[in-house]
């Protein structure tokens, strides 16, 4: 762990020093943490510290407080790129000056994109001593978040001490996945279709796309204007389908082993929405729930 944190100050040195001239201006000089101003919808302003870095024209932005890099390459000095993250979507676009960067980013929920929350935000060099105290956190955040990123399955799984379980993943896969199509359509509580709705279909994969060996595929698909929808080419153990959005109930159904999933998607799947529950409903719900608990 020692070595590799050295060897990655070494190459974060050099590519800091591989980029823009950082003591005369110019985009370079915003190197390392930062601090950024954030203007929220109702006005008011917060601080976040911001981690940046240049090499040419590939910049990255590493915001700490929601967990994100935005990543891309400037054009005319400006950056527009997007970051999705699971559920969430998120795309920023900004300008580079010589001391500051102004822009905009956007977040929203896959569900629920009307929902779209803007920020704008500007970007300065941090001087400060409490920025030189975080130095070393913020590169060994910055180093795990790109690790993250960059898993590279050909070297991972090549080692000779991960061959048995290679082999093991291999048979699960065989045994257990199968490659299947969907299609359906998605009705209201009236039961009549709900177009541009977003469903997403979650599938659960043996196979050599994480270390781990067993992972979740996330899709995300819409529906047309008869509210139907169709997914082709999906591989997995399990299949969920669900809806996290706020405009309808919560939904969630799970195929479980690949003779389920071959039964249940043999014809359209008909997804049912319900009215949301409005808070005192919600209470009331769990109000019955815990009084039931209390009962046994």
């Amino acid at each position: 762990m020692k070595r590799s944190f050295i060897f990655f100050i070494i190459v974060f040195f050099g590519f800091i020093s591989g980029g823009e001239d950082d003591s005369s201006g110019g985009p370079g000089y915003l190197q390392g943490p930062c601090r950024m101003i954030r203007t929220e919808k109702n006005g008011k302003s917060r601080n976040n510290r911001v981690l940046v870095t240049i090499k040419g024209t590939r910049v990255s932005l590493y915001l700490p407080y929601i967990s994100i890099v935005f990543t891309g390459d400037l054009k005319n000095n400006v950056l527009e790129t997007s970051c999705d993250m699971d559920q969430g979507r998120n795309y920023l676009s900004c300008r580079f000056y010589d001391d500051n960067i102004n822009g905009f980013y956007e977040s929203w929920n896959v569900f629920s994109p009307e929902r779209k929350q803007r920020y704008e935000f500007r970007i300065e060099k941090d001087l400060s001593p409490e920025a030189e105290k975080y130095w070393n956190h913020f590169l060994l955040a910055y180093q795990r978040k790109m690790t993250e990123y960059s898993f590279d399955p050909d070297r991972w799984w090549a080692a000779p001490e991960r061959q048995k379980q290679r082999e093991r993943i291999a048979a699960f896969r065989k045994e257990l996945c199968i490659e299947f199509d969907i299609s359906g359509i998605v009705v209201d509580p009236e039961n009549k279709p709900v177009p541009g709705v977003v469903i997403g279909l979650a599938c659960r994969i043996w196979g050599e796309a994480r270390p781990e060996g067993l992972y979740i595929r996330n899709q995300f698909i819409a529906t047309d204007n008869d509210g139907k929808f169709t997914a082709k080419g999906l591989f997995g153990e399990s299949l969920s389908l669900f809806y996290n959005g706020e405009k309808y109930e919560k939904f969630r159904e799970d195929f479980n082993g690949r003779v389920e999933i071959l039964e249940k998607t043999r014809n359209p799947i008909v997804i049912h929405l319900s009215r949301p529950k409005t808070r005192q409903e919600e209470a009331d719900f769990w109000n019955k729930l815990e009084k039931e608990l209390k009962e046994k």
